[in-house]
């Protein structure tokens, strides 16, 4: 095991991108083609939520790579990377902020003397999250553009062409809580350094590195490297460290509103139960005053008929008889 930074940490993610060799692995690694150089923007952002809580750090790299023109002969391309790692769950609307930015960025236009028109550096969006996204399993996910006819045939000519670049973009999605131990490709090797499971007392900014994952890989041991002398800066240690207690008093809040929100649920579900009781009584107090009101109707109309029975000369035993009625209840109502 070697003691390692935690790079889902601002503070440990700059200083890990801050070396050139180091960035450069881990995006040839996330979009699958050699990046050969990196011109780092001037537009690191660190963007806090609502409440407070570090939410993402945004870093964009005009990237050189190499790739292939229609004849299959090796070119080097210029492309905008925006790489963008969120540490708690965030909203999608910042994110799309952020991507407009790039879009219409004056650094990020070129223009091309063979047609005389300006066009947009092309664009690949990366996502590393620090949480799930909906229902998507894969740990890294891309979302890659394909040019097609009408009939849904794949363009083999003309592409990729300056104005459809200028307009849309690729995407690449990390989702760190779905790295494991079963790596299956050069990607999820290289994301390792985020894998949580080698962070020390949970959600701490060092990690214990299981160093076996460097053994015969140059470019695995030159990043692993990088992330261990985070402990030698000092200015980025200090980073580490209030970064570390802010979190924390991020996971207290969280915690504090949780409890807040399910204390309110409680209480609306006692107030929806004291209601249904309240209704239920309300029901039964109507229920007992109609009963009271048919009783009286009844007695009403019992007292008229003993009366006219005793207007007629009949006794009180035999109205008593004939109404299966007491003759004391005779008596009661026709003195009423």
């Amino acid at each position: 095991m070697i003691t390692i930074g935690n790079p889902i940490f601002d503070s440990v993610f700059k200083f890990f991108l801050a070396d050139d060799t180091a960035a450069r692995i881990l995006l040839s690694a996330l979009i699958k083609k050699k990046v050969t150089k990196l011109e780092t923007r001037k537009n690191e952002f660190t963007q806090k939520g609502d409440d407070g809580e570090i939410s993402v750090m945004r870093i964009d790299f005009g990237a050189h790579i190499l790739t292939h023109d229609d004849e299959g002969n090796e070119v080097d391309r210029l492309i905008i990377i925006e790489l963008q790692k969120a540490w708690v769950n965030y909203e999608v609307p910042r994110f799309r902020r952020y991507l407009g930015h790039n879009y219409i960025a004056s650094e990020n236009i070129f223009h091309d003397t063979n047609d005389d028109r300006d066009y947009g550096l092309p664009i690949i969006a990366v996502y590393i999250l620090n949480h799930r996204v909906g229902n998507l399993t894969e740990p890294v996910t891309y979302l890659n553009r394909k040019y097609m006819d009408y009939d849904g045939n794949e363009l083999k000519t003309g592409v990729p062409d300056k104005f459809g670049e200028s307009l849309s973009h690729d995407c690449i999605i990390v989702q760190v809580p779905l790295l494991s131990d079963k790596i299956r490709n050069r990607a999820e090797k290289i994301l390792q350094v985020f894998n949580q499971k080698f962070s020390v007392n949970k959600k701490g900014f060092k990690m214990q590195f299981d160093d076996s994952l460097t053994e015969g890989d140059s470019e695995m041991q030159k990043i692993v490297n990088r992330l261990s002398m985070v402990f030698t800066d000092d200015h980025t240690t200090e980073l580490m460290i209030a970064e570390n207690e802010e979190y924390q008093e991020h996971l207290e809040h969280i915690a504090a509103k949780k409890q807040l929100a399910e204390q309110k649920e409680k209480l609306a579900e006692q107030k929806e139960k004291l209601a249904e009781q309240n209704a239920i009584l309300l029901a039964k107090e109507q229920e007992l005053a109609q009963n009271k009101r048919q009783l009286a109707e009844a007695d009403a109309l019992l007292s008229a008929s003993i009366k006219m029975l005793a207007s007629a000369g009949i006794p009180n035993e035999q109205i008593a008889k004939n109404l299966n009625i007491s003759v004391e209840k005779v008596e009661k109502l026709l003195a009423s």
